[in-house]
């Protein structure tokens, strides 16, 4: 009797783990644990297929299988995620972020990089926020890392900033309404805070290519009034190819945001 009760015990035990390692939950970064750096990935790297993702932290699985447009972790709006303002709780110092496709046919090897899509190091310093930017595909892919300051100058209106992430538009304006927000912002680069009306009965946003009329065709629109919400802070970002459409092709072009607080 006491041989089956143990042999049943490392039964559930192995299931138990297999089942944990699967989903990639590593407590190492957990963000109940009181590292002194935190990490939002922003996954704009797009690829044709759409392949389930994994990103990496320190050569260590930190999220569950996801597909680009994904703020990680975390989201926001006209994204893949939720629509929370976390982030991932990771040493401070020299980190190294991947992302990779893991493999999905043998059970055995689904934590094993099956395409190491891209990799870098970055520098994080105690006691900050960050945000890292991956975009474009193959040898293309690159990525920008900005601070996050969570400080709200003015709890009665919401706080925004703009990145390019569009590789094939040198240099965009983001509009709210009719209005120029955010005026001639390059590729990985990142504008100025700014804020807008929380009264305004207009809550489209639109991505035309830098100095565009307001009449002229937008790249890509997005109406939410999910994105005035006071005493918030957002990163719009701007991500796809121009030129490409359809309600199938996932590289099309998106105005998207993200909690930053």
């Amino acid at each position: 009797m006491n041989y089956r009760i143990l042999l049943l015990f490392l039964v559930i035990s192995f299931v138990a783990c297999s089942k944990a390692n699967d989903e990639g939950i590593l407590a190492a970064f957990d963000n109940n644990l009181n590292y002194d750096a935190k990490l939002k990935v922003n996954i704009a790297s797009i690829y044709k297929s759409n392949p389930l993702m994994r990103i990496k932290i320190n050569d260590q699985i930190v999220s569950s299988s996801i597909t680009a447009r994904t703020p990680y972790p975390g989201g926001g709006y006209n994204t893949n995620g939720n629509s929370l303002g976390s982030y991932l709780s990771v040493p401070p110092g020299k980190v190294k972020v991947s992302i990779m496709v893991p493999f999905i046919s043998d059970s055995l090897k689904r934590n094993q990089d099956s395409i190491l899509l891209y990799s870098a190091e970055v520098n994080l310093t105690q006691g900050k926020y960050y945000s890292l930017h991956i975009s474009d595909t193959a040898a293309q892919t690159k990525s920008v890392l900005f601070e996050e300051s969570l400080v709200v100058p003015n709890d009665t209106l919401p706080y925004f900033k703009f990145v390019n992430l569009m590789p094939n538009v040198p240099a965009i304006d983001l509009y709210f309404g009719t209005t120029v927000v955010a005026q001639n912002i390059k590729y990985l680069e990142s504008s100025s805070e700014f804020t807008v009306d929380i009264n305004s009965t207009s809550t489209a946003w639109s991505i035309r290519p830098a100095g565009s009329l307001p009449t002229a065709t937008a790249i890509a629109t997005y109406t939410s009034a999910s994105t005035l919400t006071r005493n918030r802070k957002y990163t719009a970002f701007a991500m796809g190819y121009s030129g490409l459409a359809g309600a199938t092709e996932v590289r099309r072009p998106f105005v998207a945001f993200y909690l930053v607080k």
